[in-house]
């Protein structure tokens, strides 16, 4: 198959060309030996003068390159090239793979029986502790591992469109097991009543404030998923206008989460939550700020943008949304320092807040990973399919 050779000038793409096409252009003066040449089995960019089969020329910039027939291809340019694509994408599967896995084996640290002066706190590993529990809610439990191990393993052995395919398969296993198994597996055997003396309405606000937006819930899930699969499959193909129609509706029902009523409306319930601690009010503020800035972003970052251009603003779109559940992470871990009763030492203090950090480093991260696996198999087959 003849190549296609891809032109950057100073950030400015260009062609695909043919090898007679370069040539000729670069004879006429209207591409430069100079100019950045890429083309499938290339790791990097390199100057055009060193593609293979072009003649080394010297020609002088009278005009930007003309567009050639095949320039139109429903891939485009791409901003990163075919080798390093696929290894961002495997690198991609493993960490999650790993961070799944990590996620089932941490513990988590139980204050209960350390507080007030005691010092029989305890670590819990909640992932194995079955007693007492129905066997869907056991299935929950251990998915984490059974998705990290699963993903570990195909990370570097499959390719393309099969990947895809193992991805939203796994992602939609992970959804129809979590709507069907108990809520709060493993958390709940905490000591609510010991939790309870470092203020009980702060912790329930702080873990089990997602409770006020149920109604919501698969709003937000569907926002997250489209915008994340459109954004990411732009991040490889920025003129693909199936992803920016599919990052366009998930930014829409991202910000129609916000005015779902349950309870209350999720937006009234972000300024609500400043009465319990303003710690966990900042936090879900910059939670909605950076939701809905991510989803702004998709909205802008039209097609017809530059390359360049288009494949930075769907990266900042996704690290937006993505950052914005570590923003809140981080807050919610802090608020117990803070907006604890003064008559709770700061020793017990810090120990609710490690044990929000271990939390959060098992049941967030396990729940983070699973969200991520139907928006990063999305966008693994929207770009296999668009190369095909």
């Amino acid at each position: 198959m003849e190549i296609q050779i891809h032109i950057d000038r100073a950030g400015q793409r260009y062609g695909p060309y043919s090898l007679a096409d370069a040539k000729q252009y670069l004879s006429e003066g209207t591409l430069l030996s100079t100019d950045s040449a890429w083309h499938d089995g290339l790791a990097d960019w390199i100057p055009l003068a060193q593609v293979e089969g072009i003649a080394e020329g010297s020609g002088h910039y009278s005009k930007p390159p003309p567009p050639s027939p095949r320039s139109s291809s429903a891939a485009g340019p791409r901003p990163v090239p075919a080798y390093a694509e696929e290894q961002q994408k495997c690198k991609l599967v493993l960490i999650l793979g790993i961070l799944l896995t990590l996620s089932a084996l941490l513990p988590v640290y139980n204050p209960a029986g350390g507080m007030m002066g005691s010092s029989a706190s305890s670590f819990m590993f909640p992932t194995f502790m079955f007693e007492g529990k129905p066997g869907m809610a056991i299935v929950q439990a251990i998915l984490p591992l059974i998705l990290g191990i699963t993903l570990c393993s195909i990370a570097y052995t499959t390719r393309a469109i099969a990947r895809s395919i193992v991805l939203l398969s796994l992602g939609g296993v992970s959804l129809i097991i979590r709507l069907v198994a108990s809520s709060n597996s493993g958390f709940g055997e905490l000591d609510d009543d010991a939790v309870g003396q470092l203020g009980g309405e702060i912790f329930a606000n702080e873990i089990r404030f997602d409770g006020q937006f149920a109604a919501g819930t698969m709003i937000f899930f569907v926002g997250w998923t489209c915008l994340l699969m459109g954004a990411g499959t732009r991040y490889y193909r920025p003129a693909n206008k199936l992803a920016f129609i599919l990052a366009v509706v998930g930014g829409g029902f991202l910000c129609l989460f916000w005015f779902i009523p349950d309870n209350g409306l999720p937006l009234v319930q972000v300024f609500k939550s400043f009465k319990d601690s303003v710690l966990l009010g900042f936090g879900m503020l910059a939670w909605m700020l950076m939701v809905i800035a991510g989803s702004v972003l998709s909205f802008v970052n039209l097609p017809s943008r530059p390359a360049n251009t288009a494949h930075r603003l769907a990266r900042l779109s996704a690290f937006l949304v993505m950052g914005s559940l570590l923003v809140l992470a981080a807050f919610v871990m802090l608020a117990p320092i803070a907006s604890a009763p003064e008559m709770v030492k700061m020793g017990d203090r810090f120990k609710m807040a490690f044990m929000l950090f271990t939390f959060l480093l098992t049941m967030g991260v396990s729940v983070f990973g699973q969200l991520l696996l139907l928006p990063l198999g999305g966008m693994d087959l929207f770009t296999g399919r668009t190369d095909r």
